[in-house]
């Protein structure tokens, strides 16, 4: 290990535009079992926190909610989850496997996003004290930008509207040279940005040689640049 880096910090290099850096912007990367957050104002970190909430409790929440195992609590989240339960058709309905020995169920889908629902606007809330009490909502001019698995959650965009009141956005890192597509999705935003952290920290200690600054240069070129 070289170094150690906040999540969301990270995550920004791969994500932020400098506009947004400049007027003030709030990233939170929704993880599996927290959401970072990381403001930045006239271009620099303003403020930072870690809100206790995540993924893996959206996911904790089905398993009770449908007495199913956590595996495919998961799996139903991602194909037949939504935070807005009037998305969802009337009369939809989703098997869903039991516990134990017993029989898979059919189940209301809407089910599933009256479950999904509370757990993620008590997210948003937590996130919305959290930036009031520091003073910091109102210095998000360009808004929130959500990245991170679980802010793939159809419907999560709207409850977050609904709560924050600011411009709202979800997060596609920015493509390397040759990066495969499938990297270009906001789960995979702070591992790209760990990278671009990784080179900028490296350049600042002096640890790249013309051969590895030449060699990086090329890795991380954006593409269409």
């Amino acid at each position: 290990m070289d170094d150690t880096v906040f999540e969301a910090l990270a995550c920004a290099d791969s994500v932020l535009r400098a506009d947004e850096r400049e007027l003030g912007v709030c990233l939170a990367d929704l993880g599996a079992g927290s959401t970072e957050m990381v403001v930045f104002q006239d271009g620099a970190v303003a403020h930072t926190a870690v809100v206790p909430l995540g993924g893996d409790h959206f996911t904790s929440d089905l398993s009770v909610g449908l007495c199913t195992p956590i595996n495919e609590a998961e799996k139903i989240k991602k194909l037949y989850g939504n935070a807005i339960p009037t998305l969802i058709p009337e009369g939809n309905e989703v098997e869903v496997p039991s516990v134990g020995d017993r029989p898979s169920r059919l189940l209301q889908q809407r089910m599933i996003g009256e479950i999904l629902e509370p757990r993620a606007r008590e997210l948003f809330e937590m996130m919305r004290e959290n930036l009031r009490h520091h003073g910091m909502l109102e210095r998000c001019v360009a808004g929130i930008v959500l990245s991170g698995g679980a802010s793939r959650l159809p419907g999560i965009l709207d409850v977050a509207d609904s709560v924050l009141r600011k411009p709202l956005r979800l997060s596609w890192p920015m493509p390397l040279a040759r990066m495969p597509a499938v990297l270009a999705e906001p789960e995979y935003a702070t591992i790209l940005g760990m990278m671009f952290y990784g080179q900028r920290a490296r350049i600042a200690r002096g640890y790249l040689d013309d051969g590895w600054s030449s060699r990086l240069k090329s890795l991380f070129a954006v593409k269409g640049a």
